[in-house]
């Protein structure tokens, strides 16, 4: 946003889009932001964060999309630990599965309201990511 401050100043405020996600449309990527806007995919945002892959946004209707992306925000925020170990998200049925760097976790419904107690459950369950990639699958 730009305003004009006469007589010869202008004052420049910039608000930061923190990239959620990616996904493909078409032969284009683009990034669903904190705010839920859709942008276009700047390669330098990917080198500053880690951006995980949605798989299945396209097709995916728009509460469906508003909810995983709620989803997502509480989650960056809250639970930043899980959140920078995705790479990939899709939807299985009505679960959300997270494909994590070394597991997968099925998560059920995305509700933002379990985050915190179904991420702990997690850390009991896996207080330390397992040796191979893919060795443990998380149903939460």
């Amino acid at each position: 946003k730009v305003i004009r401050d006469f007589p010869d100043r202008r004052v420049v405020k910039v608000k930061e889009r923190i990239p959620l996600a990616v996904f493909r449309k078409g032969a284009r990527d683009f990034v669903v932001t904190s705010d839920g806007e859709m942008v276009r995919i700047v390669k330098r945002a990917q080198k500053i964060y880690k951006i995980p892959r949605w798989d299945g946004f396209v097709s995916a209707a728009e509460a469906k999309r508003v909810e995983i992306t709620d989803f997502l925000r509480d989650m960056q925020t809250g639970e930043t630990e899980y959140y920078k170990k995705i790479e990939e998200i899709k939807l299985d049925g009505q679960s959300l599965v997270l494909n994590m760097k070394k597991y997968i976790i099925y998560f059920g419904k995305p509700d933002r309201r379990l985050i915190r107690k179904n991420f702990h459950l997690c850390r009991q369950s896996l207080p330390t990511p397992p040796a191979k990639a893919r060795a443990s699958i998380i149903w939460i």
